[in-house]
Order: structure tokens, then sequence, then C-alpha cells
């Protein structure tokens, strides 16, 4: 299984300047917990990513405003990434050695066209799901 067949397609996007109040508001609507942050809103170029996690620990942790506090100022910058051609169990390796969540899948210019970040746990929720499925196949098929 490769990157690009467990990607999320299309994913929204800020750059620098967004403040985190906004971020916030799209990654609520959304149903995310990552935003890859762009060079310019018309360049799809990655400079970071900023998670949930970014937001708790460098914003409401520390008490800034979110409205006044951008996006540049608790981004983690050039973030490890993979390429849709890449092989899953790679990408996963790499989330455990790096103790991250999310990877954001760029092409090789580092642009993500309509590719963004998956994460593990949703990876590994639906790799069981498969794998029960792929046992009651194995079951239904050794009855006959």
């Amino acid at each position: 299984m490769m990157c690009g067949d467990v990607m999320t397609k299309d994913p929204a996007c800020c750059v620098p300047t967004d403040s985190v109040a906004r971020v916030a508001k799209v990654m609520k609507t959304q149903d995310v917990g990552s935003i890859p942050v762009c060079e310019r809103q018309n360049s799809r170029k990655l400079v970071g990513i900023i998670t949930d996690r970014d937001l708790a620990l460098h914003v409401v942790a520390e008490g800034r405003d979110a409205n006044s506090t951008n996006v540049q100022d608790v981004m983690t910058r050039e973030p490890f990434t993979c390429h849709p051609d890449e092989d899953l169990q790679s990408a996963l390796n790499a989330m455990q050695l790096y103790q991250v969540r999310r990877i954001p899948i760029v092409d090789r210019m580092r642009s993500w066209k309509s590719a963004s970040c998956f994460r593990r746990k949703r990876f590994s929720a639906m790799r069981t799901t498969r794998e029960q499925k792929d046992n009651r196949m194995m079951v239904s098929n050794s009855v006959f």
C-alpha cells in the first residue's frame, strides 16, 4: 500500500499570516487536527504545518490572544513529509521515529496539489478493519 492510498484529498490550507483563531475555526468546520501551511494563498508550496496540539501548547497554554497570534508564530516549519508513491510502512516507521501523528504528503517540488496529511491512528483503524474482514473471509473460505 502506498501513502497516496490513504491520504486526504484536497484539504484546507492556511498561510503564515493567518490568525490562529481563523485556523482553529477551519479545523473545527473541517473536523481535522492539522492544516498545511502554504507559502502564499495561491501557492501550494508547503512551508509548515499547524496542529491542534500547536494551538493548545503555544497559544492557549501560553495565554496568547488567538486573534492577534499568527500561524507563523506557532507552526512547525519544514515538517517531515512523504510522497504519494512512497510505501506506507516507511511513512509509519518515520512517524514513529519522529513521534508525529500526521505527515503532509507532497509532490517532488514540495507542493501538495491534491494531497495532504494522513493520520497514523486513522490508518491503524483502517488496517484493523481490513484485517478483521480478511479474517472473516479466511474463516468463511475455510468452511467451503
